[in-house]
C-alpha cells in the first residue's frame, strides 16, 4: 500500500479493504478458537477502520465495524456488561438510526440479544433476536447485506437456544420452520 502510492481516496479506499480482511480472520480465529488473543489483535485495525469511515462518512460500514469492535472487546476483557462494549452497540444503534440504515437494526438487535443472552437475559435476548429477524424483512438494504445477515442468521442457534431455555417451543418450531438449514 506504501509503495509508489501518494495520499489520497484510493490509497484509503484500499486500506479499508486490507483492514477489513485482517479484521474478519482475527474474528474468525477468535470465535472459533476461543484465544482472545485474536480478539485484542483485532481492536486496533477496528479503530483503524472506523476513523476511515468516519473520514468519508460511510455509515454503514461505521455501524458495522463498531459492532465487531463490540464483540471484540467483550471478548478481550471477558465482560459483556463492560461500559466499553455497550457504548459500542449503542453507537453502532445511534449511528444507523440517525442516518436510517436499514442494516443497523439487524446488526444492532442481534448483537444486543448476544449480550442479553450471556447475561442470563432470555426474555430480552429473545425480544431484541426476533427485532433483528423482523429487521431482516422489512428490507435488507443492500442484495449483498440480505445475503449476508440470512446467512448469519441460519447459521446461528441463539435464538432458538433462549426460545428452548424459555420453554416456548412452538415459537422455536415456527421459526426453524422459516429458516431450514438451523
Amino acid at each position: 500500500m506504501k509503495r509508489h502510492v501518494k495520499p489520497g481516496p484510493e490509497i484509503d479506499e484500499l486500506r479499508r479493504y486490507v483492514l477489513l480482511v485482517f479484521t474478519r480472520a482475527y474474528a474468525t480465529a477468535s470465535m472459533e478458537t476461543g484465544e482472545h488473543r485474536y480478539a485484542h489483535a483485532a481492536i486496533p485495525l477496528l479503530h483503524e477502520r472506523i476513523a476511515l469511515h468516519v473520514k468519508y462518512q460511510r455509515f454503514e460500514e461505521q455501524v458495522e465495524s463498531t459492532s465487531t469492535l463490540g464483540r471484540m472487546l467483550a471478548q478481550t476483557l471477558g465482560d459483556i456488561t463492560d461500559e466499553q462494549v455497550i457504548s459500542c452497540f449503542q453507537r453502532a444503534h445511534d449511528i444507523g438510526t440517525t442516518h436510517e440504515i436499514t442494516g443497523a437494526a439487524y446488526i444492532t438487535n442481534k448483537d444486543l440479544g448476544h449480550l442479553r443472552q450471556a447475561q442470563g437475559r432470555y426474555a430480552d435476548a429473545i425480544n431484541l433476536f426476533l427485532t433483528a429477524i423482523a429487521a431482516l424483512q422489512r428490507g435488507h438494504g443492500t442484495k449483498s447485506f440480505a445475503q449476508v445477515a440470512s446467512r448469519e442468521l441460519e447459521s446461528s442457534t441463539a435464538p432458538f437456544d433462549c426460545l428452548l431455555l424459555t420453554d416456548a417451543y412452538d415459537e422455536a418450531e415456527a421459526l426453524a420452520l422459516r429458516y431450514p438449514s438451523v
